[in-house]
């Protein structure tokens, strides 16, 4: 036998043992809800499987498949599963194609739905399902990554287009991807942009993104935590509700609805393999490890109750911390200089009201002619003021004495200064009486009520 057809032996020997072992491997696989073991049913053999404990298998039933159901199957079984109709059916997508199947629990069929043949451009997208309809964000293919939005038309049974009003990302591979189903909202952050700018590495977005699906719209939410490692790490897992990004014993929880990262900083007695084989089923996350034997499960709110807050998952646009820094202490000073305003004017008003309009009148009459030295107040100008002048001079007298005395009662108790107001004879005929304030209280009065 020559070289040439040892060699041809070799060859085709690992041929047939690298078809025997995808044969193997070429599978539907879903993880029952329930028990959070697997279930799987062989292409070849279309046998039902279950798995009894991660990695052991036992033989289930067999099931019904159409003829043309494995038609046009992919060779890579790196499917992605989605639990519909309350888990009375399971649906299968192959990335890089449109394909769509369909395993019916109680009739134990599996069919395929789709009519595409849309083929090559969706690898590395992200899929999920939303009120029972399979949504297909971004991808990557013949060397391009797109932001396209498609949906799985069930009428139809077509793949169908989103149109958003704003661009959005022009990538949705990799890093923070992840529909919120409570608030109907899909985030968007770190992706992969086109390869085609540079020469070596990736180019990675440093900004998160949502779309909203009431209004079909995206919004750039900020710029990422550059002390997150989405730059290095890039396996992260979104369940639901949470990004969850792990790195040797750290692992971090990310909250963007609230814009919050968490740590938990300890030895971990199990770790995720980064793989995209993760699923939640309540508080608990599986992952299957690489050998199919491995299972990793771990209990989110024992994560939470362990990790501690350590900022923002992003800083929003036009957010300066600087900028907010000097606003916010010109706002202090704002604020001091409001307080001192309002409480002195308070204060005015405070002692103001016990004052009524006839003794305001009469003080402010005193206040402005204090300016002049010779000038006081005469008894004709206080029964003016009084509104008294057409009373006898009797009448005239006991009013404008009780109401000096009263209003100089009140000066003592407000004011503590006693006999505010003073009688004082005219320099020019001493049987002629003049009304005068206090120096001390001219001060305090000119300036609470001029």
């Amino acid at each position: 036998m020559s070289h040439f057809q040892k060699f041809s032996l070799v060859v085709l020997a690992i041929i047939g043992l690298s078809t025997k072992i995808c044969a193997q491997n070429r599978c539907f696989e879903w993880i029952n809800n329930k028990s959070g073991l697997r279930e799987r049913i062989d292409v070849n053999t279309r046998h039902h499987s279950l798995e009894i404990k991660p990695g052991v298998w036992t033989l289930a039933k067999n099931s019904i498949v159409e003829d043309n159901t494995f038609r046009d199957l992919p060779s890579d079984f790196n499917h992605h599963f989605f639990h519909c109709n309350h888990d009375r059916l399971v649906k299968f997508t192959f990335p890089g194609t449109g394909q769509v199947y369909q395993y019916d629990i109680a009739k134990n069929t599996l069919s395929r739905l789709d009519n595409t043949y849309y083929k090559g451009y969706n690898f590395k997208a992200t899929q999920f399902l939303r009120r029972d309809t399979i949504y297909n964000f971004g991808g990557y293919g013949f060397w391009h990554y797109t932001n396209v939005i498609t949906f799985y038309d069930q009428e139809f049974r077509e793949w169908q287009l989103v149109r958003p009003e704003d661009e959005g990302p022009k990538s949705l591979v990799g890093g923070y991807q992840g529909y919120d189903a409570k608030n109907d909202i899909f985030y968007s952050g770190a992706a992969e942009s086109d390869l085609a700018t540079r020469k070596f590495g990736k180019t990675i977005d440093e900004n998160i993104y949502a779309f909203n699906f009431k209004n079909q719209n995206w919004s750039k939410l900020g710029t990422i935590n550059p002390k997150l490692p989405f730059r290095s790490l890039r396996s992260v897992y979104w369940d639901g509700e949470h990004f969850i990004q792990w790195s040797g014993d750290k692992i971090y929880l990310i909250d963007p609805q609230f814009n919050k990262v968490y740590l938990v900083d300890e030895p971990m007695r199990c770790c995720f393999t980064p793989n995209d084989r993760f699923y939640s089923i309540g508080d608990t996350i599986y992952n299957y490890w690489e050998n199919q034997t491995n299972l990793t499960k771990l209990s989110k709110s024992n994560l939470l109750k362990k990790a501690k807050l350590i900022g923002s998952f992003y800083t929003p646009d036009g957010s300066n911390p600087f900028l907010y820094t000097i606003l916010l202490f010109v706002a202090i000073i704002i604020g001091i200089v409001i307080f001192f305003i309002l409480r002195k004017i308070k204060y005015k008003n405070r002692n103001k009201s016990f004052l009524n309009d006839t003794e305001l009148t009469l003080l402010n009459k005193m206040i402005a002619i204090s300016q002049f030295s010779d000038k006081q107040l005469s008894v004709i100008e206080v029964n003016e003021i009084l509104n008294i002048d057409q009373k006898s001079p009797d009448n005239q007298r006991i009013i404008r004495m009780k109401f000096l005395k009263d209003l100089n009662a009140k000066l003592l108790l407000n004011l503590q200064i006693d006999e505010a107001i003073e009688r004082v004879s005219s320099k020019e005929d001493k049987r002629l009486v003049l009304y005068k304030l206090k120096p001390k209280a001219m001060e305090k009065l000119n300036q609470q009520i001029s």
